[in-house]
């Protein structure tokens, strides 16, 4: 099954493009999306804070004004140089900003509370449209999975709308939410990883092959001639080999250019494993090809 794992592969290398089509497409909307409402809000931002100084300024420019003067006077500007020198040394402008807002705060009330709310309502928004951002990138890997096993299993495709629903949503809404769960499990249960991390391949493998079975089942096949122990560690096998050519690829990229490798390996891994169920299908058509041709050499 690992031969024929990678023969599969390469021969089907120009479905690659279908993830990366779809991946690309959203993350490029989720950044133009994220940028904008970023400087959108930032915008509003820094006129809803422009306000607020010029509104605070006028109602206490006599203290402003006087902490202005008391700070000025602080430095000889007579030299330019000494002037600067007085600046560096003495963390002058560090402390007059910051005296600038104190006096403000103290002279106008609520300044520095509305100055906070100002800041924690930006931080907010940008936040929300960051969670915004990521969801839609899901979502974009989601359906890149869609697409990818609907394009590189075409004979799935063809055996009516029960078992297209099955192959191409059950199965990997399945898929996903088994991984969900076992990364909450390893985050909770640190000390016995590796054994969440078998349990996960070993499920793993039994909804491939099921689903292989639901898709293709025949009167002549049966659920326990496909789920075997032997199909089980089969499947694992080249899954595993999969993920280190996965980790290989992404570590080699990495030293080249980090983005680059990020950017890549997310449609080849929606690949590489779409490429993993259609081999474990493949391996169960082959299963029920066999079995009919004994039902046809009796007729």
């Amino acid at each position: 099954m690992i031969k024929t794992a990678f023969k599969t592969f390469f021969r089907n290398l120009v479905y690659l493009f279908v993830p990366m089509g779809i991946v690309y497409l959203f993350v490029l909307a989720a950044v133009f999306f994220f940028l904008t409402a970023l400087f959108n809000d930032l915008g509003a931002t820094i006129g809803e804070l422009s306000e607020l100084l010029r509104v605070s300024v006028e109602s206490s420019s006599t203290d402003v004004n006087a902490f202005l003067a008391y700070a000025i006077e602080q430095i000889d500007w007579g030299n330019f140089m000494d002037a600067l020198r007085q600046i560096v040394e003495t963390d002058w402008l560090t402390a007059t900003v910051e005296g600038f807002f104190e006096t403000l705060n103290v002279a106008t009330e609520g300044f520095g509370d509305g100055f906070l709310s100002i800041v924690k309502a930006f931080g907010s928004r940008t936040v929300a449209n960051l969670a915004v951002a990521i969801a839609f990138c899901a979502l974009g890997v989601f359906l890149a999975v869609f697409a990818t096993r609907l394009a590189v299993r075409k004979r799935s495709a063809r055996r009516g709308v029960k078992k297209f629903l099955i192959a191409h949503t059950v199965v990997p809404v399945a898929e996903w939410a088994t991984i969900v769960v076992f990364v909450l499990l390893l985050s909770v249960i640190r000390l016995y990883s590796v054994l969440v991390a078998v349990a996960m391949a070993i499920f793993s493998g039994f909804l491939s092959l099921l689903s292989a079975w639901l898709i293709h089942r025949d009167k002549g096949l049966k659920l326990r001639d496909v789920v075997t122990g032997g199909n089980l560690v089969s499947y694992i096998a080249v899954a595993v080999i999969f993920l280190l050519f996965n980790a290989a690829l992404a570590v080699g990229l990495w030293f080249f250019n980090p983005l680059f490798a990020v950017l890549l390996m997310v449609p080849v891994a929606i690949y590489s494993f779409c490429i993993v169920d259609m081999n474990t299908e493949a391996y169960v058509l082959s299963l029920v090809e066999g079995a009919r041709r004994p039902s046809a050499e009796k007729d």
